[in-house]
């Protein structure tokens, strides 16, 4: 499944914090079926992003009781989607289906807030809002990642798999954006960035890596938002390449210090001084979690804080 969080609602020193699993695949051994199924959990944090808790009551108490709820299904079936909220709707983009010819369409959005553009809906208003269908990418892929800047969502990597006519593994660079004013694609061409061309293809091809964007400051005073694209399988296997978008009309791609650990479809976070890298796959042996299984997940953690003089560190294990 697939995540995204939204604070909102806050109430003093406390914010709503909404938990969304949207798509994936389900199965056993060798059998994997893509799914549609979209669920919802809500839970109140702290502004640090702690969990608030009764009294006495440990963390794990306090989400054993809660329970993730369902609500209206993706229009098809989707995995190695990605997900983006902007502008008051969660975006679900690209992915792989059964067929190709059920992986034509390839965005779909959810509102998330009422008309006034502030309120966060009720669960109840949730599980009746529907999935829009949104114009689909110029370039139909799978195992893409996305963020949003300036409020429109760009969409990098990936690759065409089975969307191909023939089955097509190959990393892509491409880069698109989508402005939700608008409901249009601008794709990104070979060459500088331009203002009829924003931004560039991603400096390699990749597909599967991981994305945050990071907040304001965290590169230092003054400096805007960053999409961080990092990790990835590329045409020679795994990669550790970090690259950055900086928030701007129109922009390059940044290097950034790479990981430790070369790995696909890990998970990006940011902090408002540090970004983590988690989990993933890798074809490191000694990084796997399980060294018994022929699985190639891992549990590695790593953090980079730019404000430590680019000090990068691995922490250990989730």
């Amino acid at each position: 499944g697939y995540e995204v969080r939204l604070g909102g609602a806050r109430r003093r020193a406390k914010t709503t914090t909404r938990l969304f699993a949207v798509g994936g695949m389900y199965g056993s051994g060798v059998h994997f079926f893509a799914v549609p199924y979209v669920e919802v959990l809500d839970v109140t944090t702290r502004h640090d992003g702690s969990l608030v808790v009764e009294g006495e009551e440990k963390v794990d108490e306090a989400l054993s009781r809660k329970k993730w709820k369902r609500i209206a299904d993706l229009p098809a079936n989707r995995t190695e989607l990605s997900l983006v909220v902007v502008q008051g709707r969660m975006y679900a983009i690209g992915g792989a289906g059964a067929t190709k010819t059920g992986s034509t369409d390839s965005m779909w959005s959810l509102p998330l807030f009422g008309d006034d553009g502030k309120t966060l809906l009720t669960m109840t208003q949730l599980r009746a809002a529907t999935w829009r269908t949104e114009p689909s990418m110029p370039t139909p892929r799978a195992s893409i990642t996305s963020g949003s800047l300036g409020g429109k969502i760009v969409v990098a990597g990936g690759m065409r798999g089975f969307l191909a006519s023939a089955l097509d593994p190959d990393p892509l660079n491409t880069v698109e954006v989508f402005d939700p004013a608008t409901r249009t694609w601008t794709s990104a061409a070979a060459g500088p960035a331009s203002p009829e061309n924003r931004p560039e293809q991603l400096p390699r091809a990749i597909h599967s890596p991981g994305s945050v964007v990071a907040p304001k400051g965290l590169f230092g005073k003054g400096a805007g938002e960053v999409l961080v694209v990092g990790g990835g399988y590329a045409s020679t296997g795994d990669v550790g390449t970090v690259f950055g978008l900086k928030e701007s009309a129109h922009g390059s791609w940044t290097a950034l210090p790479p990981l430790t650990i070369p790995r696909m479809g890990l998970a990006l976070a940011a902090t408002r001084d540090c970004l983590y890298a988690m989990g993933g796959m890798t074809q490191d042996p000694t990084r796997h979690t399980n060294m018994d299984a022929a699985s190639p997940i891992t549990a590695s953690v790593e953090k980079f804080c730019p404000k430590e003089s680019g000090r990068r560190r691995e922490e250990g294990e989730l």
